[in-house]
């Protein structure tokens, strides 16, 4: 009887003060839970730095800042639990931020791969314009080459049709018998005319009773005159 008393005596005091030391268990547990909130908290909002998160969703961030702030002043002042809470939202405001961020930063690298690939598009069409051009001007150079050709072949062609024709006068120069002189006959035709001879004067003997005359002027004197004709014969 004595015995049982004891152990039931003993069972109580233990239960007593498990019972009485059960509040300050409590209030350890609270603010040891606040405290890993609060520092889970500034964990994850660090983590938004790192991302960005500021830029990216200033917003949010700018609320997890206020909620942590916030926690951090509860706890100081022995409001545990409305601090672990207050910690919970700025944890929660903190992943908000760090997924709004990623995502912005995922449509912004897929927005400038979409650039570049509209870009790279954009360098390739330019390039293959640049090869059509290349291939006109290649086209334009090759037909004004063959153009230059022909021509020199023209010219060509004339000189050599002007030298022909400058070798065919030569021929027929030297061909062509050169012209005699046209032939000339000379025809000589005398004029004879008859002009009477100068009188002389009689000579006059005398001789007794008998009178004798000689008179010399009865021969004729002729007088020759020369005139040529010149005849040409073609």
């Amino acid at each position: 009887m004595t015995y049982f008393t004891s152990i039931t005596r003993t069972v109580g005091v233990s239960a007593l003060i498990a019972f009485s030391a059960l509040p300050t268990s409590a209030y350890a547990g609270k603010h040891s839970q606040a405290v890993e909130a609060i520092a889970q908290a500034k964990g994850k909002i660090d983590a938004g730095d790192k991302v960005n998160a500021a830029s990216q969703a200033p917003e949010l961030q700018a609320q997890a800042r206020a909620s942590l702030s916030s926690a951090q002043d509860l706890l100081s002042k022995g409001h545990k639990d409305e601090a672990i809470l207050a910690a919970r939202h700025a944890g929660e405001f903190a992943d908000q931020a760090i997924v709004s961020a990623e995502n912005r930063r995922t449509a912004s690298e897929r927005e400038r791969r979409h650039d570049a690939q509209d870009n790279a598009a954009v360098a390739v069409q330019a390039a293959s314009d640049a090869n059509v051009r290349t291939s006109i001007a290649q086209q334009a150079t090759a037909s004004a080459n063959a153009s230059a050709d022909d021509a020199n072949r023209r010219a060509a062609m004339a000189q050599q049709a002007t030298a022909d024709a400058n070798a065919r006068a030569d021929a027929l120069r030297a061909a062509t018998p050169v012209a005699a002189p046209p032939a000339t006959s000379t025809t000589t035709v005398a004029v004879v005319q008859d002009s009477p001879a100068p009188m002389s004067h009689a000579t006059v003997h005398h001789t007794a009773h008998r009178t004798v005359r000689h008179h010399r002027g009865g021969a004729r004197q002729i007088r020759r005159s020369t005139t040529t004709v010149t005849t040409t014969h073609s």
